[in-house]
């Protein structure tokens, strides 16, 4: 993802405007404009917020955290980065790769939350039927990970539900609730935490008891 379209992201997180609107650059009502215009302003405050393209290899991203010294380092996405790695099989490159960024995070005291493709043979998976082995390459994280979570959108099921009967039980309100899939956790325990998505916004926040009434748990495993 380049810098522009993670900068049109958060605009459209924090002004509640359509990213695809954004994105194709609609035309805009005066309101949005200046939704658009306070939220740029907001983002501007961001001192320590940095977006880096194109960095894919872990010197490179050295460099930067030693530069910066942020807090959290957001990695998007894992199959992207090289490794100084020879070996052809990609695993060991990726597991190469994640250990390597432990060892960054100990020693810059940062936190690292890395992006990864699951396998795609198991997009279509039920919410409990998600583990840790999902991952692309996966035996890298389940060594290395402190955590390990997916964000999960029944939604997205929806559209290759072909029965009729399950399909009449999806709600327009079920558009909305997403999952927080905590598959690993070295100092806690695993949960599967629900979320509210705005998909319009690409935006995520807390499901309320009152909205948790419009679809239950048992409707989506």
């Amino acid at each position: 993802m380049t810098r522009e379209e993670i900068q049109i992201k958060m605009v459209s997180a924090k002004s509640s405007i359509s990213y695809k609107k954004l994105r194709k650059n609609i035309f805009l009502k005066d309101d949005e404009k200046e939704k658009i215009s306070n939220s740029i302003n907001e983002m501007k405050r961001l001192n320590h917020f940095h977006a880096i393209e194109n960095k894919y290899q872990i010197r490179q991203m050295m460099f930067y955290i030693k530069r910066y010294r942020p807090k959290v380092v957001f990695i998007d996405y894992a199959q992207m980065m090289t490794s100084e790695d020879k070996s052809d099989v990609k695993t060991y490159q990726v597991e190469d790769i994640v250990k390597k960024l432990k060892i960054i995070a100990k020693q810059y005291k940062c936190c690292v939350v890395l992006g990864c493709q699951i396998d795609r043979r198991n997009t279509y998976k039920k919410i409990l039927e998600y583990s840790m082995t999902d991952f692309k390459d996966s035996s890298s994280y389940e060594q290395v990970a402190d955590i390990g979570a997916f964000l999960y959108w029944p939604w997205y099921l929806r559209r290759s539900d072909t029965n009729p009967e399950t399909k009449r039980r999806w709600t327009e309100r079920d558009k909305y609730k997403s999952w927080f899939l905590i598959r690993k956790h070295r100092y806690g325990e695993t949960a599967n935490i629900p979320l509210y998505f705005d998909f319009i916004c690409g935006k995520f926040g807390s499901w309320s008891s009152e909205e948790d009434e419009s679809i239950g748990e048992e409707e989506v495993i």
